[in-house]
């Protein structure tokens, strides 16, 4: 349009007779001068338009792709009850170990509320749901196996094909057969015979239900918690011999399992069940994988010994199972603390999909033997005082994609502790705007499991952290009450994508500044990295800090 403006009155003037130049050289000059000004006056129009719809597009652009699994996630021993032969049914009765002195004997009561539970799922508009089946309840004592508890899982599987909803299945939730647990658990290379014993049972029959399976859930956070902060079983406390010997048996089991699930699928391919609800008749190639726990670490001060911790911290935490699984050799070096570099036959490639649990950040500082981890003092945090940090999950998801990029991601645990429900409908909205804008960016995340569908037994915190969608009324016979965020959940779940109305609900709220905490805040006090006070009376742990003083020296900067 603005090339006619300057063209036709020029192709006029010169054709037109001199008696009537002037005139019409003003006309067209009147004419231009109008023309020009529509015309610019459309442009800017357009544009104001276009940028206002580029507006709205973006806020309703948070859409989840074909497809996309919605998904709770939950682990037998925090819901089910009963699980009396399993090692943290000895743990919780030792005296001061769970928090409140609860225990897990009955727990949400998931076991004999099976049904009503899965209405919940389809209440919640899911196509899939991540659960764990209990080793301890398949085989109680060595040399014993309760098919009953066989046929209660199938059961349950079945009950989930019927409503069309995808089972994501762990092997290994935190718990062991406390048989197991007293020969020596991880640390004794037998586990991985056990292990495999276990599987024998369980695969060939659930296989024909289950394409997602999850070796081990968090290994990592798993053996930490275990050996070294001595707040998981088996208790111990800076065991650096154990937690080697314990990783090793841990990733062979996992490569043996791996083997094991592929083995049997490929050798029934052409089966078919007799079952009419069963969704994997041909035993389609298996999805397997861990859920690794992710969380960010940053320096707390800008200075070579808090820099050098949180890159420590975050290679140890998030990077070193997973390049064990990607290359097949497992290697941790820290000075004086632990040196293992292993390779491991049958490791290398075993992860079909990447599962990420995601949760927080730490920042992470080491003063005067002191060793410092966990959320900023102008951090908002939930109720077990982990920092609320929405980016982090885009952060993540581009570093795994950037690390593994032939391997589909899924979100297979994310969510809050938030009893009175006041944060968690936000949090599930700013999450869920990175997992959109993360697969807008072509990474491949394929689901998201909010943790959890019920409130649960949350291990050594026992019943205090309330994480569930779903809150359950311990003391009025187990009910089970939607809270406000689940609504908003099974409408996300329903139009698989987060609406403007949603956006503009949540956008005005902030997080509630008097969210319960059961830590203190990073700024009023340093919890140790190993949970362990007496740490730094270690042999072990003097010399790394002497190492670690003298680099800082070198750089001219000292630790506080």
């Amino acid at each position: 349009m603005l090339f006619l403006s300057f063209v036709v009155p020029n192709a006029v003037l010169n054709i037109a007779p001199k008696n009537i130049l002037h005139f019409t050289h003003q006309f067209y000059r009147l004419f231009y001068s109008i023309f020009t000004v529509l015309t610019l006056l459309f442009i800017i129009h357009a544009n104001i338009n276009a940028n206002a719809n580029a507006t709205v597009v973006s806020k309703n652009n948070y859409t989840f792709g074909k497809d996309f699994g919605w998904c709770t996630a939950t682990a037998a021993h925090q819901i089910e009850g009963y699980n009396y032969n399993s090692d943290w049914w000895a743990f919780e009765s030792i005296p001061g170990k769970i928090v409140n002195s609860d225990n897990s004997e009955f727990a949400s009561k998931h076991w004999d509320m099976l049904e009503q539970d899965i209405t919940l799922m389809k209440d919640l508009n899911l196509n899939s749901y991540r659960f764990s089946i209990e080793w301890a309840k398949i085989i109680p004592k060595k040399g014993q196996v309760n098919f009953g508890v066989i046929f209660h899982y199938l059961d349950e599987l079945e009950k989930l094909a019927e409503k069309n909803i995808t089972p994501i299945v762990t092997l290994q939730h935190f718990t062991l057969p406390k048989w197991v647990a007293d020969e020596g658990g991880w640390t004794n290379e037998n586990i991985v015979t056990y292990f495999k014993e276990y599987l024998e049972y369980v695969i060939p029959v659930f296989a024909p239900y289950v394409k997602y399976w999850v070796t081990i859930n968090e290994p990592m956070g798993h053996l930490m918690a275990g050996y070294m902060a001595g707040v998981h079983p088996p208790a111990h406390k800076f065991d650096l011999k154990g937690i080697k010997s314990a990783l090793v048996n841990l990733l062979k089991a996992h490569a043996t399992a791996y083997h094991f699930i592929h083995q049997t699928y490929k050798q029934n391919s052409t089966s078919t069940s007799t079952s009419t609800s069963n969704p994997n008749p041909k035993l389609e190639k298996p999805m397997v994988g861990m859920a690794h726990h992710m969380r960010g670490a940053f320096p707390q001060k800008n200075n070579f010994v808090d820099r050098y911790l949180a890159k420590t911290v975050d290679y140890i935490t998030n990077w070193a199972i997973p390049n064990a699984l990607n290359d097949g050799i497992i290697q941790i070096k820290i000075p004086f603390l632990i040196d293992l570099y292993r390779h491991i036959d049958g490791l290398k490639g075993t992860q079909d999909y990447f599962g990420i649990n995601y949760y927080t950040y730490d920042t992470v500082h080491l003063g005067f033997f002191k060793l410092c981890m966990g959320a900023d003092e102008d951090d908002y945090t939930t109720e077990v005082g982990w920092a609320i940090y929405p980016e982090g999950m885009y952060d993540m998801l581009e570093e795994i994609h950037y690390r593994y990029p032939s391997l589909p991601i899924y979100i297979t645990e994310n969510g809050i502790a938030d009893r009175n429900d006041r944060a968690r409908s936000k949090f599930l909205i700013d999450h869920l705007r990175f997992v959109s804008k993360a697969i807008k960016d072509k990474i491949p995340v394929i689901g998201y499991c909010h943790w959890s569908l019920i409130d649960n037994f949350e291990w050594a915190l026992g019943y205090f952290p309330r994480f569930g969608l779903y809150e359950v009324k311990y003391e009025e016979k187990f009910t089970r009450v939607p809270r406000a965020s689940a609504n908003l959940f099974a409408q996300i779940a329903s139009k698989n994508q987060i609406d403007e109305s949603m956006i503009d609900t949540y956008d005005k709220i902030s997080y509630p500044e008097d969210m319960d905490h059961l830590y203190p805040k990073y700024n009023t006090k340093c919890y140790g990295l190993f949970g362990n006070k007496n740490i730094a009376t270690s042999k072990e742990f003097k010399e790394f800090f002497k190492y670690i003083k003298a680099e800082a020296h070198e750089r001219g900067e000292s630790i506080e």
